[in-house]
This record gives C-alpha cells, sequence and structure tokens, in this order.
C-alpha cells in the first residue's frame, strides 16, 4: 500500500525547557505534499527540536502541529505518539537493531504493521535491491560499512511507503564522497516514493543540493523560508548571508537609493571608488551599511586596469582541482577567502579585484532584528481532529 504524501503544517510552535530556555520560539511553515524542506541551521538553532517535535518524540509547549490535515500536536493539550504520525525516520547513527539481520531491519517496519510474512520478506528484499545491498541481505549491521548502514536505515524508512519522512542529519557521519553519492540516493528514491521530505543539517551545500525549499533556523526562531535561490540570492536576514556563505565584507556607507531589494549605491570608506550593491532595505545617503560579499561576486583582475575597483594582496593559495581558492587581504586590512581563480597566483602578489554587484548584500551597520515567523492561517476544510 502506497500512503499519500502528507502536508505538514506548523502554527507558532514553541518549545520550552524550564522559565529560561527557549529551544524553538513562535516557529510556522507549510510543508507541501511530496515536496523536499531542508531545515539548514547551526548548532542550538533549533533544527533538530524542531524534526523531533514533528515527529512526535518531543512534546511541544504551545502551537500546533498538522500532519495530512489532522492534529498531531496542540500545546501542552494534545500530543500523539510518533507511531500514530505515520510517518518514518532516518537517524544519524543509524539506529539499526544489532541482533536482526539486514533483511529483518528493513522488514521491520511491515512487521509491526501485520503485514503477512511472505509479502513483508519480499518487500524488504526488493527494497534493499534498489539501494544496492541485495547481496548483504543476510549479515548483520556491524558486518557493514558505515555508508551501507546508513542505505539499510534508509531501505526501512521507505518500506513501508510512508507519507512523510523526517531526516535528522543522516550524512554526518560519512566522508565526504561517500556523503556526496548518499545524498543522491536520497534524493533519488526518496522523491520516487512520492513522500514528503523534512531534512535537516548544517552543511547549507546539502541543503542547497537536497532541497525544494529551504528553511533557516537561528536561535530558535525560523528566520527565513523559501526556495534555496530565494535564500541565496535574497537573505532575509544579516545572518541567513552569514550562514549561506561570504568571501568577506567590507564596511560602507550609502550615498543613494534605487528603492528596497534593489541596486544601490555604495561607497567603501576611505578606500577604492565608489561601487553598486544590492540593497536589503531603505537606506539614506550617508547610512553606515555592510556589503557581504558572496565568494562568486570577487573578480580577480588585472590591478592596473580598468577593470580594478579595489587593490589587494594574495595571502594564500589552495589547489582545488577544478581550480584555485585564494585569500586575499584589501589595502585597509579587510580579509576575503574562498575567491576563485583559474590559474595559480603567488603568494604576496598585488591584484586588482572587481565586484559584481549581483553578490554584494547590504544590510545596516547599526544592526538588525530576526524577523518574526510567518503566521500560517489554517483552513477549516483541512483540519480534522485525531484523538490521542
Amino acid at each position: 500500500m502506497i500512503n499519500a504524501a502528507q502536508e505538514v503544517r506548523l502554527k507558532a510552535v514553541t518549545k520550552s525547557y524550564g522559565k529560561q530556555k527557549k529551544a524553538l520560539s513562535a516557529v510556522s511553515m507549510m510543508v507541501e505534499p511530496g515536496s523536499f524542506t531542508v531545515l539548514l541551521g547551526p548548532s542550538g538553532s533549533g533544527k533538530t527540536t524542531l524534526l523531533r517535535s514533528i515527529a512526535g518524540i518531543e512534546r511541544i509547549s504551545d502551537g500546533e502541529i498538522w500532519i495530512g490535515g489532522q492534529a498531531v500536536a496542540k500545546g501542552t493539550s494534545k500530543h500523539l505518539p510518533p507511531e500514530r504520525r505515520g510517518l518514518a525516520m532516518v537517524f544519524q547513527d543509524y539506529a539499526l537493531w544489532p541482533h536482526m539481520k539486514v533483511w529483518e531491519n528493513v522488514a521491520f517496519p511491515l512487521k509491526r504493521q501485520k503485514v503477512a510474512k511472505e509479502p513483508t520478506r519480499a518487500s524488504a528484499f526488493e527494497m534493499l535491491e534498489r539501494v544496492g545491498l541485495a547481496q548483504h541481505t543476510e549479515k548483520y549491521p556491524n558486518e557493514l560499512s558505515g555508508g551501507e548502514q546508513q542505505r539499510v536505515a534508509l531501505a526501512r524508512a521507505l518500506v513501508a511507503s510512508p507519507g512523510l519522512v523526517l531526516f535528522d542529519e543522516p550524512l554526518s557521519n560519512l566522508d565526504a564522497d561517500l556523503r556526496e553519492r548518499m545524498r543522491i540516493e536520497i534524493a533519488t528514491l526518496t522523491r520516487e516514493s512520492g513522500a514528503t521530505s523534512i531534512y535537516i543539517t548544517h552543511d547549507q551545500a546539502e541543503a542547497f543540493a537536497l532541497s525544494d525549499q529551504v528553511g533557516v533556523l537561528e536561535r530558535g526562531r525560523l528566520v527565513q523560508f523559501g526556495e534555496p535561490e530565494e535564500i541565496y540570492n535574497s537573505p532575509a536576514t544579516e545572518f541567513v548571508a552569514r550562514f549561506t556563505g561570504i568571501a568577506g565584507e567590507v564596511s560602507a556607507a550609502c550615498t543613494d537609493q534605487t528603492g528596497p531589494a534593489e541596486i544601490g549605491v555604495i561607497v567603501p570608506h576611505g578606500f577604492g571608488p565608489t561601487i553598486r550593491a544590492r540593497s536589503n532595505g531603505k537606506f539614506t545617503a550617508g547610512d553606515p551599511v555592510r556589503i557581504l560579499l558572496r565568494p562568486s561576486a570577487v573578480q580577480i583582475c588585472d590591478p592596473f586596469g580598468d577593470q580594478a575597483q579595489l587593490s589587494a594582496i594574495v595571502r594564500d593559495v589552495a589547489f582545488r582541482g577544478r581550480g584555485y581558492e585564494v585569500a586575499l587581504s584589501l589595502q585597509d586590512g579587510t580579509q576575503l577567502n574562498s575567491v576563485f581563480s583559474s590559474h595559480r597566483m603567488k603568494r604576496g602578489e598585488s591584484v586588482g579585484v572587481r565586484l559584481d554587484s549581483e553578490g554584494c548584500l547590504t544590510f545596516s551597520a547599526l544592526g538588525e532584528l530576526a524577523p518574526p515567523s510567518p503566521m500560517i492561517d489554517l483552513p477549516e476544510s483541512s483540519e480534522r481532529e485525531l484523538q490521542p
């Protein structure tokens, strides 16, 4: 039986531990059926707590969680256990039964649903073949590598065709090469299953590669939720911009403003000519700002050529296969990292820097407040109480 992909809605979900510590603060979001959503944030941002709250492992303190049009949690008054939420979960540490053979681990969800013995065995073997482990069905988990154990965990999550699959940083224990291969397998197999997926990670490259939509968390708040291109190109806050990758920043002052989210004109303090940058809000002439530079915005050029806007010295060069990753020091001491060059440069060499306005993100130098999580209205037609 293939279960329908589930819509997931969170409305002002809050989780507190005692009076002092608030792990989640009024988080609201909607995950479309069949989509792949990644929750991105650093350690302590609340992403694990949020995933465990959706799973039913954690009890929320306030707010509502709806899965497939059914209320599974409402404040402290209602809480359905994980086994009644119609979901599967893939854990960071695999969570396989050591005393069960590989096929028995995969078959476990079907046994819990009281599926007949032969169909259960056949489904387990078929799923193991799909993840490339048909030759390991009779082995025990400790006889497998880390990547193979993670494939078993993925097969177990998908074998019962759940409508919702949750991923708790499943690739963090794997080496870089295996992590990339497993990322592709997770994306491919989960999308083929048709299930809704919610995946947490602290790795922005992993988040962008996997997701249909990304939610960025900061200190328990959902500060931005949207498509990966939107998160990267139009970060809502300075935190989002920094966490999704910058080469460095320059201090500046605004000279004029063409409009919110449009190109403004910026002058770096004390060095270099006027440059253009993308504004994130309204500024007036003279306002102090910070320009956060995406790595792709920094282009090395001839220091004496017409394209050079700033002057820099090469601090370090690292070969990365496709080219070189260069660290630069601007003439005021500002450090820029992860700048691409197609050819090797000498340490100490003088170079020019040209800035592409599309990758120059402008924020107020006076600081910012995280925007509130967007509220979600739950249509009456989609609400259906599920009694504990």
